[in-house]
């Protein structure tokens, strides 16, 4: 009995002595280890607080009258222009319009702007030149001040007369015509419009549209163009990043634009179909593998136009998201820049960081005054 009372008492003295062992190197080392835990939780706030003010936290809402984008703060509209693609994307910092396809006679695309409070577009998109997509942008290029218009390299290779008369009215507007590449950034300060799609030349029209991503705060859009499968399964062997909140699916829900590997990349919470209801489109395929993925699918033929506001909101997850996103385009400066606005861009995001830092301090001052 006495053994055993032995043994617990040395176990005790034992656990003493590495307490006090403890107990010696924290006091010694106290401010040191509450700096460290300051400038950890500073880190930590700062990052939220600078977030709070710069960066853009969002959610999805869906519409019901396309005028409404004039008092909207960010929204993208898809009008209903039969089996046609056209959409204007409006932001606090840019006015984009991907495509003005129009099919359907009634469809007036400068009524509707007017409509909108649209002037100005900043960016106008032709993914590809077929009549489709081309429609009325002729009509808009006289009739609006359009700052830059960019479109496929296949546009002004392939002799297409619609597109021909397009790039006579951007000359004779003093506009020249750019031609986009995989890689390629349209930057509006917090609105980014990247190229993803194509990277080669195809030898039909569809596939040679252009595929876009559309990037405003953590909302992200991807507008396919006429692609069918072929060319998306050259996207996903790039490893392109597709994933995207708005889905603007591709070559109007046809069974020649399903692959399933690609719409499950994209993983959208809203899919959007320019179509006009025939016995081809949209396909079954294409409205059963949305519907199977669980994202909610939105035509323009049954909704009269599809209309979805990016409403600015906080939350502590977006804006951790937001801090990670600003801090990774600020390291990772890169040294060509596309647009004078990507310079402002790559500045702020500069700005920003330096106040996080300046945030860090005055907290790690100010909890190593209270430690002393």
């Amino acid at each position: 009995m006495k053994g055993k009372y032995q043994v617990s008492q040395n176990k005790f003295y034992s656990n003493k002595l590495r307490f006090d062992i403890f107990h010696n190197n924290f006091s010694k080392h106290k401010k040191s280890i509450i700096a460290a835990a300051a400038i950890l939780f500073a880190a930590v706030i700062c990052f939220l607080l600078s977030d709070m003010i710069f960066g853009i936290m969002t959610r999805l809402h869906i519409g019901s009258d396309f005028t409404e984008v004039r008092q909207a703060e960010a929204a993208i509209y898809f009008p209903d222009a039969g089996n046609a693609g056209c959409a204007v994307v409006k932001t606090p910092n840019a006015v984009i319009m991907i495509d003005c396809g129009r099919e359907k006679a009634q469809l007036d695309i400068i009524a509707m702007l007017d409509s909108m409070g649209i002037d100005t577009i900043d960016l106008a998109v032709l993914t590809h030149p077929d009549s489709d997509h081309v429609g009325d942008y002729e009509n808009v290029i006289r009739n609006k001040n359009v700052k830059r218009f960019v479109t496929c390299e296949y546009s002004d290779i392939s002799g297409n007369d619609e597109y021909c008369k397009i790039k006579d009215t951007l000359i004779e507007k003093g506009i020249t015509p750019e031609y986009a590449q995989k890689g390629s950034e349209y930057i509006f300060k917090d609105t980014i419009l990247k190229i993803i799609s194509p990277n080669k030349i195809y030898n039909d029209s569809n596939n040679n549209s252009l595929v876009l991503k559309l990037e405003y705060g953590n909302m992200t859009a991807l507008f396919a163009g006429d692609i069918t499968a072929k060319a998306e399964r050259d996207i996903l062997a790039e490893g392109a990043d597709i994933g995207a909140d708005i889905f603007a699916v591709p070559h109007h829900g046809s069974a020649g634009a399903v692959n399933e590997d690609f719409f499950r990349a994209v993983s959208p919470q809203i899919a959007v179909i320019q179509t006009q209801e025939s016995r081809f489109l949209p396909s079954g395929e294409a409205i059963s593998l949305l519907s199977d993925m669980g994202c909610e699918i939105k035509r323009t033929d049954e909704e009269n136009g599809v209309l979805i506001f990016v409403e600015p909101i906080f939350n502590v997850q977006c804006a951790i998201q937001c801090a990670i996103r600003n801090a990774q385009c600020a390291m990772n400066a890169r040294c060509e820049f596309f647009t004078l606005d990507h310079n402002f861009y790559a500045l702020h995001k500069f700005i920003v960081v330096v106040i996080k830092l300046w945030y860090a301090q005055i907290i790690a001052n100010c909890a190593l005054r209270i430690a002393n």
